[in-house]
């Protein structure tokens, strides 16, 4: 349920009419495009409209258009009231109608920030308003902007950053509500629906400011508190500036009040201080955190670097290069990635894998209808940090995306190990056709031990690969592959009733076993576990084995599945992934023989080589 306001609608616009001010270009053409808190609240749930970014401009083609290149559906921008109105009780607004006009081309909202002093009412320099002229003035500057356009997607922000004294002198509180009380009641008046944000407080340090809004009404002329929540290392601290907004509200909410939404109406990260690669690690976080944390609207500072200089930090900023070239650096590709990857999802739930108590870790899921996503990441102030877990196995199956929305090798299955880093990753599930791929038996030897004995089906009940009428050439010794000389993916799987004589000893071997040349092991180490590897090419060399980790049970028939290839390598028991590389694999060169070693204790029930993309057992 939205927020009852409880605004003082008693107050009226008389102490403005007094001063006999007049607007110039008082006409615009009517629109569509209106938006109330409700909407504004319901639209903020999904990828992407919750999304925008700062500018610094009324009149940029080539700016706006980079606007809608990246995807925002929100520009934020001061209105500034000294270059609006340079004659006192004369305002033109030609200038912000073309920025108004462009949005509405482009389909976005304005964040649009009344503010700043004009020297036509207050001292020069003073870089506040405390006047009664000042306060009047800057109201009818404010009304006759909210009744030009009242029927725009508009969020009419009181101020930037009252609580910094580089934009508001003195930083006074007192000050702030004084202004406050006055104008937004005067809003009110000329627009009942108008949907007002502030105070714009700079960061969380300043508790003190906020308290003595909070305690002098604030909640009663905002629709939307907005704060930047700039951090030094961490976006994930935002979740400690909610816990201290929220502390700091909370007892000055009226009896039935509920706490007003949240929005982060500046923030961003400059190389200066991250440098190039960790100023965009940060911007998916950012964007993902907002959305978890119900923001309405998120809004990245800013869309381009505001000049060329490498060490002014304000210079390097921007989503894109600065003028004249408006190239998409590193953050501006993270911040597309992030709004195509997840266009249409909404936020569902932030998930804690079993077994994994490191409250950096970040899972969070996303859905659209009966789709998800996942993303995935290390809320670390180290680069380098790292965090592993193992992948829940109700997530299902799923493929890797870069922050940059390229795919990796290496897809997941559930219960494989998995480690996040500072970068966010995308999870796309794999439906059963990915999972399977398109792979085929290319060779099968049958049970030696005892004839016709299929432990595959007899034992676990399972159907798959091998089943049914295969044609493939059988052999008990030796697996003779035509045509093939390297298995560039797929899986080498077979079934052993497993005996202790034969700890230490190799179990499967691959290659061209004529020469000899083994390019595949597959073997019991001293201890009973399995192990497996394989010679690539063109790496000419070993991999690391791959282990089972336990030695496996004694007779009885065990499944051993060794999978190769653009997902990686992994080793499974029984169906079930014990082991894994997930980097992809070269190769197996010389593969064209398979055989069970000969003079084994151990019973060989069923070998088969498989190729293709995807497969599992």
């Amino acid at each position: 349920m939205m927020r009852t306001r409880t605004l003082l609608r008693s107050m009226t616009l008389a102490g403005v009419c007094l001063l006999g001010l007049t607007s110039a270009h008082t006409t615009t053409e009517a629109s569509t495009d209106e938006i109330n808190l409700q909407e504004l609240l319901d639209q903020g749930k999904t990828v992407p409209n919750l999304y925008g970014v700062n500018i610094r401009w009324y009149d940029n083609e080539k700016g706006m258009n980079a606007c809608e290149s990246v995807g925002a559906k929100w520009i934020r921008m001061d209105m500034a009231w000294h270059k609006q109105e340079t004659v006192k009780g004369e305002i033109d607004f030609s200038q912000i109608d073309k920025l108004m006009s462009d949005a509405k081309a482009r389909d976005l909202g304005v964040v649009a920030i009344l503010d700043y002093t004009n020297p036509l009412y207050e001292p020069h320099g003073q870089r506040k308003i405390v006047t009664d002229e000042g306060r009047a003035g800057f109201t009818h500057f404010s009304t006759e902007l909210v009744k030009r356009y009242k029927d725009q997607k508009v969020v009419w922000e009181i101020w930037n950053e009252p609580n910094n004294a580089g934009f508001w002198k003195g930083n006074d509180p007192a000050e702030y509500m004084a202004l406050i009380k006055v104008v937004c009641p005067a809003i009110r008046e000329v627009d009942p629906d108008a949907i007002i944000a502030g105070p714009s407080i700079y960061k969380t340090f300043s508790k003190d400011f906020m308290k003595y809004c909070f305690k002098n009404g604030l909640l009663d002329y905002v629709d939307v508190f907005s704060f930047h929540p700039y951090r030094r290392n961490r976006p994930e601290d935002v979740l400690l500036d909610m816990d201290i907004i929220h502390e700091l509200m909370t007892p000055y909410l009226k009896d039935g009040q509920t706490p007003p939404p949240i929005m982060n109406s500046e923030w961003g990260f400059p190389s200066t201080r991250y440098g190039e690669l960790g100023a965009a690690i940060r911007v998916p976080r950012q964007m993902l955190l907002s959305i978890m944390l119900d923001f309405p609207i998120s809004i990245y500072f800013d869309i381009m670097n505001a000049g060329s200089s490498p060490t002014n930090s304000e210079h390097r900023y921007g989503l894109h290069t600065a003028h004249p070239y408006y190239v998409p650096r590193q953050t501006g590709s993270a911040y597309m990635a992030t709004l195509r990857v997840l266009d249409g999802y909404q936020f569902s739930r932030r998930i804690v894998p079993e077994g994994t108590d490191d409250p950096d870790l970040f899972l969070l899921e996303f859905v659209k209808g009966d789709e998800k996503i996942y993303a995935h990441w290390a809320g670390k102030e180290d680069d380098a940090a790292t965090i592993d877990w193992r992948f829940p196995q109700d997530l299902g199956a799923v493929r890797k995306i870069t922050m940059f929305g390229q795919r990796l090798s290496g897809d997941l299955l559930p219960g494989d190990q998995m480690t996040s880093t500072t970068s966010v990753e995308y999870l796309v599930p794999l439906t059963e056709d990915q999972l399977q791929g398109n792979w085929s038996v290319k060779a099968q030897i049958e049970p030696t031990t005892q004839a016709g004995y299929l432990p595959w089906a007899e034992m676990l009940g399972q159907g798959g690969p091998g089943q049914g009428d295969v044609e493939c050439e059988q052999n008990t010794n030796l697996i003779k592959i035509a045509g093939m000389r390297d298995l560039q993916t797929g899986a080498i799987d077979f079934w052993i009733k497993v005996s202790k004589e034969d700890y230490g000893k190799t179990l499967i071997s691959g290659g061209d076993l004529k020469k000899p040349f083994n390019t595949l092991k597959i073997a019991l180490d001293a201890d009973g576990n399995i192990t497996a590897t394989h010679w690539a090419w063109p790496k000419k060399g070993w991999y690391p084995e791959l282990s089972s980790q336990f030695p496996v049970d004694t007779d009885t028939w065990i499944r051993v599945t060794y999978q190769i290839g653009s997902e990686g390598r992994r080793l499974f028991i029984n169906g079930q992934p014990l082991d894994r590389d997930l980097a992809q694999s070269e190769r197996q060169a010389y593969s064209f023989q398979y055989r069970a070693e000969p003079k084994l204790s151990s019973e060989i029930g069923f070998l088969q080589v498989i190729s293709g993309k995807g497969f599992r057992p």
